[in-house]
């Protein structure tokens, strides 16, 4: 029955393709909130490897709050308080500012203290422009796609136009 009312075949093919550019785009999304958790995680574990290896302190120590942090004001987890965190609010606190980072918008809430920090916010900052230009580059594509599916609609409804204003002319 599809193949013989055209207009609910386009309606339903338009929605095809909009359920696909949507899907797409959430994909990207997902890329973008994927790699900001890995590059969050990544930072945090650096942290506490600089806190580990260049100061001694042992990670539990830290995060039992045994320590004087006036002693390391320098490092990111001790400057922004992580001791008083839980797991799941040092998570999100790494992953926003990863995300930050990766879009160079950098906010200034959370920045590296130490100098090991400093070189690997650097090098999530470079990371995150090649990332974000690939992104873009998509989301480009995913719009291109559909304005040129619109493009061909629009075409074919001047046609169908034409075509009913030379039958109406000829008499049916």
């Amino acid at each position: 029955m599809l193949a013989f009312n055209t207009d609910l075949d386009q309606n339903k093919i338009e929605e095809c393709l909009l359920t696909e550019y949507f899907l797409k785009i959430m994909r990207l999304v997902v890329i973008i909130l994927a790699l900001s958790y890995f590059f969050g995680i990544f930072f945090l574990v650096v942290c506490e490897a600089v806190l580990d290896f260049q100061f001694e302190v042992k990670i539990k120590d830290f995060r039992d709050g045994n320590l004087n942090l006036d002693d390391y004001p320098e490092l990111f987890l001790t400057y922004f308080g992580f001791s008083s965190l839980n797991s799941y609010e040092m998570l999100i606190i790494s992953t926003y500012f990863a995300c930050t980072s990766l879009s160079t918008v950098g906010f200034g809430d959370y920045t590296p203290r130490g100098d090991v920090e400093r070189f690997l916010g650097a090098f999530i900052l470079l990371f995150g422009v090649a990332i974000f230009s690939i992104v873009l580059g998509n989301l480009i594509d995913i719009l291109g796609s559909f304005k040129e599916f619109h493009k061909d609609i629009g075409d074919g409804e001047a046609l169908s136009q034409f075509f009913g204003t030379i039958k109406y002319f000829n008499n049916e």
